[in-house]
Formats: C-alpha cells, sequence, structure tokens
C-alpha cells in the first residue's frame, strides 16, 4: 500500500485564482540524527530545514511551477514540507523535488508525495511503495515546547539586559 491517511495541513488560498486550488505536495526527510551532522550542525537543525525548504521551493519554480504556499517543520533529519501549487503540473513539481533530492545525496533518506483529495490519502511518488510518515502529534508537541522554552529564554536574557544597563 503506498497511502498514509491523516489530518489535511493548512492550505493557503491562491491568489488571484478564487477558490482553485492546486495540487498539494508533501516532503519528509528521515535519516539518522548523527548523519544530519554531516550537512549541518545540530544547533542549527531548524534553519538548515528552512533553508532546505526554501531550496526545493526555487527547483519547483524553476521547473515552471508556482507555488503559492509552503510550510515546513521540525528539525532537518525529521523535517517536513508541504508545497501548494498554483497550477495543475504536480508530476513536473514531484520530478523537480526527486532530482534535487538526489543531487544533494538526500534521496535514500526522503519521501515524496501528493495529496490526494479525491480519495483523503497521501500518495507517494517516491520510493514507489510504503507509506507516507506524517509528522506525529508527539513530534509537533515536542518542537512547540522546544520553540516556547527558547522563547523563554530570550525573554529572560532582555529582562537581565534590561536590569544591568539601568545601573
Amino acid at each position: 500500500m503506498n497511502a498514509f491517511k491523516d489530518s489535511r495541513p493548512p492550505r493557503l488560498p491562491a491568489q488571484g485564482e478564487g477558490n482553485q486550488e492546486g495540487p498539494l505536495i508533501g516532503v519528509r526527510l528521515l535519516m539518522p540524527e548523527e548523519l544530519a551532522r554531516l550537512f549541518c550542525y545540530p544547533g542549527i537543525a531548524h534553519g538548515a530545514t528552512q533553508i532546505m525548504g526554501r531550496l526545493l521551493q526555487a527547483r519547483i519554480e524553476a521547473a515552471g511551477c508556482l507555488v503559492i504556499g509552503m510550510t515546513w517543520s521540525l528539525a532537518f533529519h525529521r523535517s517536513f514540507y508541504t508545497f501548494d501549487l498554483g497550477s495543475r503540473h504536480r508530476l513536473t513539481a514531484l520530478e523537480a523535488v526527486r532530482t534535487e533530492l538526489s543531487a544533494l545525496q538526500l534521496l535514500d533518506w526522503a519521501q515524496i508525495a501528493w495529496d490526494d483529495e479525491r480519495e483523503g490519502i497521501w500518495r507517494l511518488y517516491y520510493p514507489k511503495n510504503g507509506e507516507f510518515s506524517m509528522p506525529s502529534q508527539e513530534e509537533r508537541a515536542a518542537v512547540q515546547a522546544q520553540v516556547a522554552e527558547a522563547m523563554e529564554a530570550v525573554k529572560k536574557l532582555q529582562r537581565l539586559q534590561d536590569g544591568s544597563s539601568g545601573q
């Protein structure tokens, strides 16, 4: 079976296209954390996720597909991306992502899928079989907790700096 049923990620409305939405494609990287260190330092794992998302978006658009919305989440070695296309060129976009991940030598740890809205499932484009691994609620909650902790640390640092500058 090459599908996975899960809740839908948010979709951004197409700009200037009324309610007509293009296809939604998803990408998931699932690699050992030790291997991810070859691509980025652990401290910048979320920054690397954002950079990868922007790179994949640029490659999709260079292939002639308009991306009207992009999301990314999680640390690089477990990252998840969605690209909401403003055109019906799903196969072109899927192949552009596969080609780029192959060039970066990340294809062995990647899953590339498209959202089959008619059936309500994600269908794999690469690899050809298996189930698309959507991020679990636990993964999402862990990231939210890390972000909240980082924000609290920033606020604490700002309070300390404000207190020391007044003396």
